[in-house]
Parts: C-alpha cells; structure tokens; sequence
C-alpha cells in the first residue's frame, strides 16, 4: 500500500471518530456518561477512559520517534509488521476483545474524561499529519504492553484510529441500551 494512501485513509477516520464520539457523548450528562449496563460492563466515561490510557502509552512513543516540522510528503511503500497487522485486524473485526490489564479502566473515570480523549484524538490526527514527511515502515515502535512486540509507525498509528473506531461502536451500543437513562 501506498503510504499516503494509508495516512490519507487515516486522516479521514480519524477526523469521522472524533466528530462522532463528540457528538454522541456531549449532550449526556455526567450520570448518564458514567451510567454502566446493569448487566455488567463498561459504560461510556469507562470506554473513554480506556481510550485515554491506551492512547497515552502509544502517543508518547509516536511523539518522541515522529520528527516535528513540515516536510514534504514522503512517496513510499508502507506495509505492516506482523504485529501491526494483528492488532489492527482484531480492533476491526466485530468480536468482543479483553483490554490487556495495563490500559483497563479505573472504578471511577477522571472529571472531564470526553475532553481528556478529544485532545488525544487531536494528536493523533495532529501525528498523522506529520507522519507525511516520514517513512512510516523505517520508524519501530515498541508496545507499551509488551515492549518485545515491535511495529512501524504506521501500524500504531492504524492501531489508534481503529482502536477509536471500535469502541465508537460500544459507546453506540451503551446509548442505545433500553436501561440507558433518559436525559
């Protein structure tokens, strides 16, 4: 695949999750934001919390390997590792996944969590953007999970975006529960 191809891609789901998620969970209030399903399970300020953690260990590494300032954009091939290549097929496939310990949510998500992931998913859309003027596949990047899993640039930033994308879809389904409480 094309790099520019993949960042263009991105770009564009990534810009969709972010309007959506904003558009789904600013009109709740905070009960119904940290309401969870009476049968177990996350509700929507925990599935925010989790994208916040899980973002912050993939961010810093994406920070500190992707140089800052314009260049111009880099024509080059781009493939996933392995690694990279899993992962982002199983944040897209519609079965249900456990979150690895490290990046589940705490009892209680922080104040101001749906801010908190709005400026997580401004950088990364902020690090697609600078990606154009790197080679995404000369970049490794180390799991913040298990540091011997090693990826390319363009596999986390593939990771976060679908990442995002998927539990954009539980978020949907916890609003649509019959128990979700009315505002």
């Amino acid at each position: 695949m094309d790099q520019i191809q993949l960042l263009d891609e991105l770009a564009e789901v990534a810009a969709e999750n972010t309007a959506r998620i904003a558009e789904l969970a600013r009109p709740l209030s905070e009960w119904q934001l940290h309401w969870r399903p009476p049968q177990g399970g996350w509700g929507i300020a925990d599935v925010l919390e989790h994208l916040c953690i899980s973002d912050d260990g993939y961010l810093a590494r994406l920070r500190s390997t992707i140089p800052e300032g314009e260049r111009p954009p880099v024509r080059a091939d781009w493939s996933p590792r392995l690694a990279g290549r899993l992962l982002t097929n199983a944040m897209r496939a519609p079965r249900k996944l456990p979150a690895p310990k490290a990046f589940r949510p705490p009892a209680a998500a922080r104040a101001g969590v749906l801010d908190a992931y709005l400026a997580r998913a401004g950088e990364l859309a902020a690090l697609i953007e600078r990606s154009r003027g790197v080679e995404l596949r000369r970049i490794g990047v180390s799991s913040p999970v298990f540091a011997l899993i090693r990826m390319n640039a363009g596999d986390v930033l593939s990771i976060l975006t679908w990442h995002a994308r998927r539990h954009l879809g539980q978020m949907d389904r916890v609003r649509a529960h019959a128990e979700f409480p009315a505002s």
